[in-house]
C-alpha cells in the first residue's frame, strides 16, 4: 500500500500516476479489512470468513459492494506474490468475492433552476469549474488541472491534455456559446484556472 500511495502524490508539479481518491479509498477498504481480522494471518482466512465479511457489506450498493470485491482480489494476488498464501489458494472461489450486477439506475441531473442556483452563490473560481464541467461536458479533476493557457490558446476549445485528461489522452472540448460567455471575463488571465484541490488524508 505504501506504495500505491507514493504513485498517489504528484511530484515536481506532474500529475499523480495513481488518483489520490482511488488510493484513499483502496487504503480505506483494506484498513477495514485488516481490522476485521486483527488476530487471523492472511494464510488463515478461509472462504467462509470472506462470505461473512461481504455479507457484513450488504448495507452498501451493489456498485460499492462490487469495488470492495475487486480490492480484495487485488489484495490476495499481492499476498501471492509475497508469498504470504499459496498461488494455488482458492479463496476467489468464495461466493462473497463473486461480482454481482449492479444496478446503475437513471442518471441524475441539474435542472436549469438548480443549476442557476449554483453558479449564483458559487465562489468566482468555483463558479467557473462548474461552468466547464455543466457546458462543457468536463471532469471535476480535469477543470481542476487546468491552466488559462489550456482554455484559450486554440481558439473555440478548451485543451485537455494527456497529462491532465481522466484517461491520459488528449482531447478537445468545443467551447459552445453559454461556456464562451462564462470564460470570456477571464480571458488574458495567466496561471492556473483555480487553486482549489481535492485534498486526502492517507491513513
Amino acid at each position: 500500500m505504501r506504495s500505491a500511495e507514493a504513485k498517489g502524490r504528484a511530484k515536481d508539479g506532474k500529475r499523480s500516476a495513481l488518483n489520490p481518491a482511488y488510493v484513499a479509498d483502496t487504503a480505506r477498504m483494506l484498513n477495514e479489512f485488516s481490522g476485521t481480522f486483527t488476530a487471523l494471518d492472511v494464510c488463515d482466512l478461509t472462504k467462509q470468513q470472506l462470505d461473512l465479511f461481504m455479507r457484513a457489506r450488504g448495507h452498501l450498493s451493489a456498485k460499492s459492494r462490487n469495488h470492495f470485491r475487486a480490492t480484495l482480489r487485488m489484495f490476495l494476488g499481492w499476498c501471492v506474490r509475497r508469498d504470504f498464501i499459496a498461488a494455488n489458494h482458492r479463496l476467489l472461489e468464495a461466493d462473497g468475492l463473486r461480482k454481482e450486477d449492479a444496478d446503475i439506475g437513471d442518471a441524475e441531473f441539474y435542472s436549469p433552476k438548480e443549476l442557476r442556483a449554483l453558479l449564483d452563490n458559487a465562489a468566482p473560481e468555483m463558479a467557473v469549474i462548474i461552468a466547464m464541467q455543466a457546458f462543457g461536458g468536463l471532469r471535476l479533476q480535469e477543470a481542476l488541472r487546468l491552466d488559462w493557457r489550456d482554455v484559450f490558446t486554440i481558439p473555440g476549445h478548451v485543451e485537455i491534455s494527456s497529462a491532465k485528461s481522466k484517461t491520459r489522452s488528449r482531447r478537445l472540448v468545443e467551447i459552445n456559446p453559454t461556456l464562451a460567455a462564462w470564460l470570456e471575463p477571464y480571458r488574458g488571465s495567466e496561471g492556473k484556472v483555480t487553486s482549489l484541490t481535492l485534498a486526502f488524508n492517507y491513513p
